[in-house]
């Protein structure tokens, strides 16, 4: 048997190579092999799953959120878990790490995303209406320090566009959470009182129609509270008249406000809504332009009070 020499083995490993595709080719350190491509209609799906949630687990997730879902989720901010980067009003964006957003994420009732850019944009330049930005630049020194100095810098559309949509999801935020607050102090019932108008106005509505109509729930009330059935009937559409009026223009509100806030696209006018809706004053400069400050850059509709609403 003869046996094979280094020459005639490379030679071998060079026809084998040359029958196959070259992009089908990796080296692997001390041979050549066909780079495996999955074919079964499973298998492609498995792997895009896998690759999928890989990915997913990677980095952080920056989010705005009502600082009493992070009170209620009970979890200390840490390194492991999130920390603050942002508060406005009673709003506040964190980074949470991306394993525990997805395990506490059910949690929450409300949050918006943000990405680094919006972020870093919508800090430094919310409310900026000049065609430059002052920023700080570091220079080194030669004895090896850094010094930072303000420099102007152009405002690009970029940068504006990101502080608006950061401005923009904010204020979301914010009025949601207010007229959530609202509407539990407009209720002002506990639920044992809630629960009965599903029962009351129907029953009450029957009644006033027709004095035979079955009213199981209504004759119970009325016999434990001493009240005729009638009047209290009477009592009871009239109070959910006025409720279903007063909550229709409270929700009317909500929507004419968050319409606004999320169809604004430019800071001119984003700056109008955040001083007439949540009392943050616009650049001196364009308060001037609207008439809304003197001379003496004194306010003509009163201080602004932060913390406070315009509606």
């Amino acid at each position: 048997m003869k046996k094979s020499n280094f020459i005639e083995q490379k030679e071998f490993e060079v026809q084998w190579t040359q029958r196959v595709p070259s992009h089908m080719i990796i080296e692997d350190s001390e041979f050549l092999r066909p780079k495996y491509e999955p074919q079964h209609p499973l298998e492609l799906e498995t792997s895009k799953f896998i690759k999928d949630k890989q990915n997913l687990k990677k980095g952080d997730v920056l989010m705005g959120v009502c600082e009493e879902d992070l009170r209620a989720m009970d979890i200390p901010a840490h390194e492991t878990t999130y920390h603050n980067v942002f508060n406005f009003f009673s709003i506040a964006v964190v980074r949470m790490k991306r394993d525990v957003f997805e395990t506490l994420k059910s949690s929450l009732k409300r949050f918006i995303e943000f990405d680094e850019q919006e972020l870093h944009d919508g800090i430094n330049y919310q409310g900026e209406v000049r065609a430059y930005s002052k920023d700080y630049q570091g220079e080194m020194q030669e004895d090896g320090t850094i010094s930072y100095r303000k420099v102007k810098s152009p405002l690009t559309q970029k940068k504006l566009d990101n502080a608006v949509s950061f401005m923009r999801k904010m204020a979301i935020l914010v009025i949601e959470r207010e007229f959530e607050l609202r509407f539990k102090n407009f209720k002002n019932c506990h639920d044992v009182e809630q629960e009965s108008w599903a029962y009351q106005v129907p029953e009450a509505r029957d009644l006033l129609r027709n004095p035979e109509a079955k009213t199981p729930f209504l004759d119970m009330l009325a016999i434990t509270r001493g009240i005729d059935k009638t009047v209290l009937a009477k009592k009871i559409i009239k109070n959910h008249d006025k409720y279903v009026v007063e909550y229709a223009a409270l929700l009317g509100k909500y929507h004419a406000i968050r319409y606004q806030l999320k169809n604004c696209d430019n800071m001119w006018d984003m700056n109008i809504l955040y001083e007439d809706y949540l009392n943050i004053g616009m650049p001196l400069v364009q308060a001037k332009k609207l008439g809304r400050i003197d001379d003496n850059n004194d306010r003509l509709n009163g201080e602004l009070i932060y913390g406070t609403f315009g509606f």
